[in-house]
């Protein structure tokens, strides 16, 4: 029993400390949800760039009025670009939405079905318990599956806008003021730092919350 609740904490340290792992576990559970959440990420990056494009017209146009004298009748074309800018953001977006919500579905099929065939046939395991108890099925099959539903339409997207959105912001400032591009090349490593500290310190606190509904559960 000792061992059995050994390799369950560690087990829910690893989902909990790896997202990547889960998210490769989840695509392997399902291989018809990779090319949606491909599509959902390409989208997310496709937002960044309207978005980035959009404020740097936006910019432009301000410049233009305040320095160079334009009126607001010179700048129609720059705040149509804007809008159709906007236009093309807000599709990428439900495209996202859409093809997140996708994916989350056929892994959330699969997974309910790797666990309740599990649950049906014989396990041999190295503890103590041959089989998963009702309240683990009903766990696993009931709320951890729900789970993925906001792990899949919420972090995934969130994670690869925090990680190609900067590189998309820095390689465009280092294209329109490269001098301005030295203080994110310095404050950029000193951000991710202070990210890393406070992610160390808190990455445990959901583990131990899982463990211990589990234990309620139980």
């Amino acid at each position: 029993a000792v061992g059995c609740s050994s390799t369950r904490t560690a087990t829910q340290h690893a989902t909990v400390s790896d997202p990547r792992a889960t998210l490769r576990a989840g695509a392997a559970v399902e291989p018809s949800a990779r090319g949606p959440l491909v599509r959902a990420a390409s989208a997310e990056v496709v937002g960044v760039v309207t978005l980035l494009a959009a404020l740097v017209l936006v910019a432009r146009s301000v410049d233009a009025v305040f320095v160079g004298g334009s009126t607001l009748g010179d700048l129609a074309g720059a705040m149509a670009a804007v809008g159709l800018l906007a236009v093309t953001r807000f599709g990428a977006q439900l495209l996202a939405a859409r093809d997140s919500a996708l994916a989350a579905a056929r892994i959330r099929r699969a997974l309910r079905r790797t666990v309740l065939s599990a649950a049906v046939r014989p396990v041999r395991r190295a503890c103590t318990d041959a089989r998963p108890t009702s309240t683990e099925v009903l766990g696993d099959a009931g709320d951890a599956v729900d789970a993925v539903d906001d792990y899949v339409t919420r972090f995934v997207p969130a994670v690869t806008v925090a990680a190609l959105g900067p590189a998309i912001v820095f390689a465009t400032v280092l294209l329109l003021d490269p001098w301005s591009s030295l203080v994110l090349l310095f404050a950029g490593p000193m951000l991710v730092f202070l990210l890393a500290v406070i992610g160390q310190r808190t990455r445990e606190l959901p583990a131990v919350r899982l463990l211990e509904l589990s234990w309620l559960q139980g």
